[in-house]
């Protein structure tokens, strides 16, 4: 017999985490929940985002020209090549259902504490979007109180994480209704101590830096994005905001007080 979800929804408990270490707004949601789960576990995860500064003429090009939200600005930070530095890894898997993935799930839980998997909003009553509208996220899955029941990790509406408990014909509906089928896994590595991750780092940062290319259209093109007639002012304003939340990313802000080194790197890059 399944439990009753409302019972389980209510005893949601808020998920603890420093809010001052880093801005997870201008991330997707996998990426926004990984950060904060691998810092958990330790990870130094501030070497994730040495390559974080985002080109202008990008952020122009998906924001003003094409209208995305400020989550969807696709971003290299959080790649393998960055979790290397942390002692980390990903591997991502597909499965025809959630219940065929019931084994690696469960090992996997034995050795971290979380496991990412995709699914659908439609089907979990936390969402806003529940039983309304189809919409692929990811949940942290950290594991199961019950035969039947899950512990669920996962943004309210207001952005703050929190912990859920799922009967498992909830997050089987949420998966297997979705496209993907995905879970991402996270596992420890062996990495090589004769040079530090931070280091390392840095010289990552720089050799960005010095490919990046931009012409900063965000910030010469202001006056016709801020005027532009063809647009109401709230989408004006919707537009402008949504690129400067990006463009002004904490995480830049936390590059420069973490690693003071490579501080004239970034800086040199930005307009004066």
């Amino acid at each position: 017999m399944a439990l009753n979800q409302d019972t389980l929804n209510i005893e949601s408990q808020p998920f603890p985490y420093d809010s001052e270490h880093y801005d997870r707004r201008f991330l997707d949601c996998w990426r926004r929940q990984a950060v904060v789960l691998l810092e958990k576990c330790g990870a130094d995860i501030d070497l994730l985002f040495y390559n974080s500064l985002a080109s202008t003429d990008r952020i122009f090009e998906d924001h003003i020209l094409n209208h995305k939200p400020k989550y969807a600005f696709l971003t290299p930070s959080i790649d393998n090549e960055g979790l290397s530095l942390t002692g980390w890894q990903q591997s991502l898997k597909t499965y025809e259902t959630f219940e065929s993935a019931g084994d690696d799930l469960n090992e996997h839980l034995e050795r971290v504490p979380f496991a990412i998997i995709m699914g659908s909003v439609f089907y979990l009553p936390h969402c806003p979007e529940y039983q309304m509208e189809h919409l692929n996220h990811s949940i942290v899955l950290s594991g199961q109180r019950a035969h039947s029941v899950w512990e669920v990790i996962d943004d309210d509406p207001s952005s703050i994480l929190r912990t859920y408990r799922y009967d498992k014909s909830y997050i089987e509906r949420y998966f297997n209704n979705n496209g993907a089928r995905l879970i991402r896994y996270f596992n420890p590595v062996e990495v090589d101590t004769t040079e530090s991750g931070r280091n390392i780092a840095i010289q990552k940062c720089a050799t960005y830096l010095s490919s990046m290319e931009d012409s900063y259209k965000l910030l010469t093109e202001m006056e016709w994005i801020a005027n532009n007639p063809y647009e109401s002012v709230s989408i004006r304003a919707k537009k402008i905001h949504e690129a400067f939340s990006v463009y002004l990313r904490l995480s830049v802000v936390l590059f420069f007080k973490i690693l003071p080194s490579a501080s004239w790197v970034i800086k040199s890059r930005l307009p004066t």
